[in-house]
């Protein structure tokens, strides 16, 4: 019988979290009370200063890049709202 684990709230942590306990064989619950990346929308206007590829998990970029997701480039310096809707809302679809 697999481990259960919850996960509370759904931005970058929270979905990397579950992405990295799933992989170990853990039955993953993810409980957010709004939509997914809420908090990094909020921000969503601002450019981050570190590039795409510091965000963002091998897991992560391997599991969307095998489901046929463009992603952006490594170096790639994104806004909040480009970085949910680019990597963490097809990361949470998966």
């Amino acid at each position: 019988m697999k481990q259960k684990l919850a996960i509370l709230g759904a931005g970058p942590i929270g979905l990397e979290a579950a992405l990295a306990a799933h992989s170990r064989g853990y039955d993953v619950q993810i409980f957010e009370r709004g939509e997914v990346a809420d908090s990094v929308r909020r921000w969503g206007q601002v450019q981050m200063f570190s590039p795409f590829a510091m965000n963002a998990s091998v897991e992560g970029t391997a599991l969307l890049r095998a489901r046929g997701i463009d992603l952006p480039n490594e170096q790639e310096r994104l806004t909040g709202a480009a970085f949910a809707d680019r990597y963490l809302d097809p990361l949470a679809a998966n």
